[in-house]
């Protein structure tokens, strides 16, 4: 989670390799936005077009991000034509999707980056109500031997709250804490949020939908 211009970005990134397919499925359902990471030096990889069709099949707005600008052989222009070559048609190459060249190691790109997200939130007009109970997003869950079951979630809409109560799956659990990405103890979490939640009566399923009722007899 980052800010930027005032603004609050959470990033949930998905394994490149082609075994985490379910994974990058999942990731693009639980995303506003989605960036399609290529290398500037290797052009498309097949994991490449299996991240494109999981963004697609979502309908989520994207655009390029060209990764690893710092290294010797990156080549935006030659990383241009790889996409084209793969009915990826980017500003400047018969399309109209942006693509950003950024490096990781250096910072270089990455405000530009950032900029090109809050611009694509802006036109899209992604939106979310604070003053409603949360309906959040699994995206992990395990079993701790000392603290249970904890889940981490992407709040949707809403705001969550300590105290209250979660049903998932048919089960309804109390949320008896709330953590930030950094394990900082929260009292809630707003709309974007990503947060690990625990006092779970049974372990949620990722990909599953939960919704915070304020008490139990709301819950049921």
């Amino acid at each position: 989670e980052v800010e930027h211009n005032g603004q609050k970005i959470t990033f949930l990134d998905t394994p490149g390799h082609e075994a985490f397919t379910s994974m990058r499925a999942r990731g693009a359902s639980a995303a506003d936005i989605a960036i399609l990471i290529v290398s500037a030096e290797d052009g498309v990889k097949p994991q490449t077009l299996d991240a494109l069709k999981a963004i697609t099949d979502a309908k989520v707005p994207y655009f390029i991000g060209a990764s690893k600008i710092d290294r010797p052989n990156a080549d935006i222009e030659k990383t241009k034509q790889s996409l084209a070559e793969n009915s990826i048609y980017v500003e400047g190459y018969g399309g109209d999707i942006s693509l950003i060249p950024f490096s990781g190691k250096t910072g270089d790109g990455v405000e530009d980056l950032l900029d090109m997200i809050l611009l694509m939130a802006d036109v899209a007009d992604i939106k979310a109500e604070f003053d409603i109970p949360a309906e959040c997003l699994v995206i992990e869950s395990s079993r701790d031997k000392v603290r249970g079951i904890q889940a981490t979630l992407i709040v949707r809409n809403g705001t969550l709250k300590v105290g209250s109560y979660i049903v998932s799956g048919g089960q309804i659990s109390p949320i008896r804490s709330i953590e930030n990405y950094e394990g900082k103890q929260l009292k809630e979490a707003l709309p974007g949020q990503p947060v690990r939640v625990m006092g779970w009566i049974a372990e949620p399923r990722v990909g599953d939908m939960c919704t915070m009722a304020v008490d139990k007899d709301i819950a049921e």
